[in-house]
């Protein structure tokens, strides 16, 4: 449990509380993402579980379509993540296309 404590960012005084996320992590997630946005994909908006303690934000790159950018150990940091970064722009749909 101290070891997965750890992995996490987590000092072993936070086992005892629940979804606690520790900033400079967030922060480095959120360097992390910044460099994949800077490749020209787009953050879409969604955190998704992908697994059981593995959850995803999807983003959307103009030749693969649909892609993760980014990969966590629960939803509470995937979302503090996602609020942080900036989002692709969805297309009006009462505008006409080009």
């Amino acid at each position: 449990m101290i070891d997965e404590a750890l992995a996490l960012g987590l000092s072993p005084s936070d086992l005892g509380r629940p979804h606690v996320i520790s900033p400079d992590r967030v922060r480095e997630d959120l360097a992390a993402l910044a460099d994949v946005v800077s490749t020209g994909i787009e953050v879409d908006g969604q955190v998704v579980q992908v697994a059981e303690s593995t959850w995803a934000i999807y983003g959307y790159a103009i030749y693969d379509g649909e892609v993760i950018v980014g990969e966590y150990p629960d939803a509470e940091e995937a979302s503090e993540v996602l609020q942080a970064a900036p989002h692709r722009e969805q297309p009006d749909e009462d505008e006409p296309g080009p």
